[in-house]
């Protein structure tokens, strides 16, 4: 499920979208901003960092042809941002949420869109009523982080205690573990979701940056198991 707030400035729509949420948590899931532009083409990728960097989070440049080239056979393209500006190649949690929203601008509430990355791949996302799902295929690597002072240091960052991060046995996965299918994340389970939402934004990006790298991490998703919504 994807929840998003809009917002137009000339050409561009900027919208705040978040993958993976559901109406009945507001706030949750994973944030990401959409800029929906008629066409890439004429906004220069200096531009487009420079819309990355007025986010908290990644964003998504989504290049959306006219009506002729559509019925042609164009699809949207997608490009992908770091907060810091840096285009990066592909971030599956951007992908959904931004097809999300082009579908419920323009493909309706039932659908599968298509679009292309900057390296010209195609990607499809199906979409049924508000949820979309990423069609993909991809190597799945995992390993487990050897440095516990940074893990620590880490953990502290994020506003988090030693005990709020399960030890594997009630979820059944190690505490810590670098997963990928593009970038490597490390998952942190947390114990629940009083304790998950507890967690806040590093107070020192630079240094959270340092950290993350002593892993071999692009970053940290933290999560908290559950049997069904609302648990």
């Amino acid at each position: 499920m994807v929840a998003a707030a809009t917002a137009t400035a000339r050409s561009i729509t900027r919208v705040a979208a978040r993958a993976f949420s559901h109406p009945s948590k507001p706030g949750g899931g994973n944030p990401v901003t959409v800029f929906l532009c008629p066409s890439v083409s004429h906004l220069p990728s200096s531009v487009q960092s420079d819309l990355a960097r007025t986010c908290e989070w990644e964003s998504v440049v989504a290049s959306l042809p006219s009506k002729s080239a559509k019925e042609q056979g164009q699809i949207p393209s997608f490009r992908f941002y770091l907060p810091n500006g840096d285009e990066v190649s592909f971030c599956a949690h951007a992908a959904i949420g931004a097809a999300a929203v082009v579908a419920a601008e323009d493909a309706g509430p039932s659908s599968t869109l298509s679009f292309a990355t900057a390296d010209g791949n195609q990607q499809d996302i199906v979409i049924r009523n508000g949820e979309a799902e990423l069609l993909m295929e991809a190597k799945l690597d995992e390993d487990i982080p050897d440095d516990f002072l940074a893990l620590g240091d880490i953990r502290s960052a994020l506003g988090l205690r030693m005990e709020d991060v399960s030890l594997g046995g009630e979820v059944g996965y190690p505490s810590y573990i670098n997963s990928s299918v593009a970038r490597p994340k490390t998952l942190f389970p947390i114990v629940d979701m009083n304790r998950l939402h507890a967690a806040r934004n590093p107070p020192d990006a630079g240094k959270f940056r340092d950290l993350c790298d002593k892993i071999k991490s692009t970053g940290i998703y933290l999560y908290s198991a559950c049997d069904e919504i609302g648990n």
